[in-house]
């Protein structure tokens, strides 16, 4: 079983960083780090059964909730400004949530909009180097992703769907070449890796990515 809180963590310009940490009663080793899309919360199906599925093995797991969407000052597609309040926000979340316990295994999942922090954070650091990361319909027309991922070439599982605009991109070849492992490629999904007027098929590409996250983690559930 776990608990739940509200961790007090103070983000860009001194503001609380909305979020719901979930701890294993028992204890544990392990950490799960979830960064939800702009307008694809934690709550939604894709990150709801991720989430399900760290506690049932045993990670403690912190939801970063921001609510950039009651945020006039924040832009879509991100702005400069907008990218530093977002990786504050995650510095900040990622250090409170290391804080709570001597880890020895870190699963980061990002989701579009969190694939952005994903990226800046391997560049300003602050997770451990064996940190596994899920990219969940990462943003590869970003050419500053990009890059990153290929300058620091993360041990990752990249998944994706064809009919997301930012698959078409060049620049996730580049990725490809430079991080070739792993990959889970859906034929006709989109950006919220669903596929369109067709629940049956949506619902099979949910169970793909769950049962992909959990074999690259090592986690139980999908034998």
């Amino acid at each position: 079983m776990y608990t739940e809180e509200r961790l007090q963590i103070e983000g860009y310009d001194s503001r609380p960083v909305p979020n719901l940490f979930f701890g294993q009663e028992e204890g544990t080793t392990r950490l799960a780090v979830l960064l939800p899309g702009y307008a694809y919360t934690a709550d939604m199906p894709l990150l709801y059964y991720t989430t399900t599925l760290f506690l049932e093995n045993g990670y403690d797991l912190l939801q970063v909730q921001y609510n950039y969407q009651r945020q006039a000052a924040f832009r879509v597609p991100v702005d400069e400004a907008s990218r530093q309040w977002l990786l504050a926000d995650v510095r900040a979340a990622v250090t409170q949530a290391l804080a709570q316990g001597a880890y020895e295994s870190v699963v980061v999942v990002g989701r579009s909009l969190g694939t952005l922090a994903m990226g800046d954070l391997l560049e300003t650091g602050g997770l451990p180097a064996t940190t596994r990361r899920v990219w969940q319909s990462p943003l590869f027309k970003d050419q500053r992703l990009s890059e990153q991922i290929c300058r620091h070439r993360p041990r990752s599982l990249f998944i994706t769907g064809t009919a997301d605009a930012h698959y078409q991109s060049p620049l996730r070849e580049q990725v490809r070449e430079a991080v070739p492992r792993e990959w889970l490629v859906l034929p006709d999904a989109r950006h919220d890796l669903e596929i369109a007027g067709s629940i049956p098929r949506t619902l099979a590409v949910m169970e793909e990515v769950i049962c992909a996250t959990a074999r690259f983690t090592g986690c139980a559930g999908c034998d």
